[in-house]
């Protein structure tokens, strides 16, 4: 279980970046 939690994280992660970059805002909503 303890290697999927970082797993799940880092997929999260890159799919709100994608998210962000296909609506247009780019890096500016990634950093909060």
């Amino acid at each position: 279980m303890k290697q999927i939690r970082p797993a799940a994280e880092v997929l999260h992660q890159m799919v709100e970046e994608a998210h962000a970059l296909l609506s247009g805002g780019g890096m500016a909503q990634i950093q909060l």
